[in-house]
């Protein structure tokens, strides 16, 4: 087989958008799979995006990538988290058939110039002199690259756990990856080990939804990718369908409590850490023991729904339990399980093993994107993988790396959190994580990102020209809100003193009433002052830059400061124990983080103010800056 300049070890989320990014830069692309019907596949809840989420989502669409263009084509229903908050905490979350995300992510991948797909299993790297140059694999075939890019998800030794059963596998129905595991753990490499969870699986003809609280998607249907929402493209329509909320009882959970001792997460079988913010249903009756119930929600899986999702009750007891204590549920008292609820653990490496790049930092060559990293969810692992399918290609192409500041981007805070402060715990995004994160909304993505997208060549020309047209509208949109002003006395200023109470005794301008808090876009369009326009989702995205504008501006100064701190580089090889001043905590945690810059040793956990004056100090004495 010839030579690649990347190969894409994993089909998951963060290997499709790798080898799609990688092969879109016109690097030759190898992507290594071990089920070709497995690439694309969604193992947990098949749905993209939520708070935090729908931000990285946005952003790899941004950058041209896969997940939000086949959610959208895969949507069952849409709906605005957090619709009634600020535009900063807003976020799209799309429930989507898992078999047409498939099918979308698939074609994509079978149809991409540069991308090649090989259904096998790797079994060790190929290197020299620490340096990355191609795969092993089980049949004893030497495949040669450039650049590697591992995002083997959940499958490193991973055991499933249902009860007293333990198995090994990479999720139901997939065996697990131990050889190439054991090749790493041999390497030296810092390796520890997580877990996660399903929920069982339920025949949707087995369900009473009769007297259950239903939710319909939101009108107009929200979509996740730009295409889609701000271009005015069409994404191919499935079958909208709803979702219900049912909730567990004190009988749920007394039966929960009493096999308590079956479960691998209180008997000792399973001693990791899983998901804070995504704990199985015997956690939650556990830790939350005055609660008399837990919400729990169906969801549909496929077009056909034929399958429902249960969300909130992911578990690892026995099967036999599994069944009574779904069948004390409202709706559910004749449920029937298609595929029963499971614990999986399985290795991750220690993500401040890696640079920014997400290039690992003892072999050169060798990236590393997805839940190996420690992270948890399809949209954390997609924005790993587009980073490193870029970086990847770049780095084969004899060119510089590129990863987005936190200042600029939820991907930025994703990847700077991983590399300083590593992980105790599956890692997932949420809003409060980001500084800026009135900056950084899921509906202005692609005008952070895009520009530089198209620069590096991972975004298509047709993209950028869209997107550029998107721009212009927004001017002319925000251009006629300063230039629209409403007379004292007419109509629009008495509906206005009416609605808000809002008085005013000299004529304001449309955008100057966005700058009120009570006042939004959708109040503006009631106005017989407003006219018409053209888009009002373009409209609403400059009434929230307007609204913003102030509180950004003031964010400036910081920002300007942290990119300082950025450019202030530490060298690799830097010796903290020689700078005097800094505590044994300190030095240990920065020995572990090896911070590439100031920017990135401010993130370490427990690293002072005052300690990185003294690194900067030792810097400048010793002219290693």
């Amino acid at each position: 087989m010839k030579k690649f300049d990347v190969i894409v070890v994993g089909g998951g989320h963060a290997g499709c958008e790798a080898a799609h990014a990688s092969s879109r830069l016109g690097a030759s692309t190898l992507l290594v799979t071990m089920k070709l019907d497995g690439v694309g596949q969604m193992s947990c809840n098949p749905a993209i995006g939520g708070i935090g989420k729908s931000h990285l989502a946005r952003e790899v669409d941004a950058l041209d990538g896969l997940i939000c263009k086949a959610a959208d084509d895969a949507s069952l229903q849409s709906r605005i988290l957090n619709s009634s908050k600020g535009a900063a905490v807003r976020a799209t979350r799309i429930q989507t058939c898992r078999d047409l995300y498939k099918k979308a992510i698939q074609k994509e991948i079978m149809h991409q110039d540069n991308l090649t797909v090989l259904q096998s299993t790797v079994r060790s790297l190929n290197f020299r002199s620490e340096k990355a140059e191609g795969i092993i694999l089980d049949t004893g075939e030497h495949i040669n690259a450039k650049t590697v890019i591992l995002t083997a998800g959940t499958f490193l030794d991973g055991v499933i756990h249902m009860g007293d059963k333990t198995f090994p596998a990479g999720r139901a129905g997939d065996k697990s990856a131990i050889d190439l595991e054991h090749f790493f753990r041999d390497m030296g490499f810092n390796i520890d080990r997580l877990k996660t969870g399903t929920p069982p699986r339920i025949k949707t003809q087995s369900i009473n939804f009769e007297d259950l609280q239903q939710q319909d998607s939101d009108k107009p249907i929200p979509m996740l990718s730009y295409l889609n929402d701000h271009y005015g493209q069409n994404p191919s329509k499935t079958h909208k369908l709803p979702c219900y909320i049912t909730h567990t009882n004190p009988i749920t959970h007394e039966i929960i409590t009493e096999s308590k001792n079956q479960s691998p997460l209180f008997n000792g079988k399973i001693n990791t850490i899983g998901p804070r913010y995504c704990p199985s249903i015997e956690d939650k009756v556990y830790r939350f023991s005055d609660k008399n119930s837990h919400q729990v929600f169906l969801e549909p899986e496929t077009s056909s729904n034929l399958e429902v999702y249960p969300n909130g009750v992911s578990t690892s007891l026995p099967f036999e339990v599994q069944k009574r204590f779904l069948q004390t549920i409202k709706g559910l008292e004749k449920c029937e399980i298609t595929q029963p609820g499971y614990a999986i653990e399985y290795s991750y490496f220690d993500p401040r093993g890696l640079h920014a790049s997400l290039e690992t930092k003892n072999i050169r060559g060798l990236f590393m994107a997805g839940q190996i990293n420690g992270t948890t969810g399809y949209e954390e692992a997609a924005a790993q993988g587009i980073i490193a399918g870029i970086n990847a290609a770049r780095i084969s192409q004899g060119e510089t790396s590129w990863t987005p500041h936190r200042y600029e981007s939820y991907i930025g805070v994703l990847i700077d959190d991983l590399i300083s402060q590593g992980v105790t715990e599956p890692y997932r995004m949420f809003t409060s994580r980001a500084e800026y994160r009135l900056r950084l909304r899921d509906d202005n993505a692609d005008i952070r990102l895009t520009e530089q997208g198209y620069r590096l060549g991972v975004v298509s020309k047709k993209r950028y020209e869209l997107y550029c047209k998107k721009i212009q509208k927004m001017n002319l949109e925000k251009n006629r809100l300063e230039k629209i002003k409403i007379e004292i006395n007419s109509e629009s200023h008495k509906l206005i003193e009416q609605r808000f109470d809002l008085s005013f005794r000299e004529k304001r301008s449309l955008a100057s009433l966005l700058k009120t808090s009570r006042i939004d876009y959708s109040d503006l369009m009631e106005l017989p002052a407003f006219g018409l326009t053209a888009n009002s989702s373009i409209g609403h995205l400059v009434a929230s830059d307007i609204r913003y504008e102030g509180y950004v501006a003031k964010q400036e100064k910081e920002i300007e400061a942290l990119k300082i701190s950025y450019k202030v580089e530490i060298p690799p090889h830097i010796n903290y124990e020689k700078i005097k001043g800094l505590s044994n905590e300190c030095i240990e945690r920065l020995e572990k983080a090896r911070p590439q810059n100031i920017g990135q040793a401010s993130n370490v956990p427990g690293i002072t103010t005052s300690a990185l004056t003294l690194i900067k100090i030792y810097l400048r004495k010793n002219k290693e800056t």
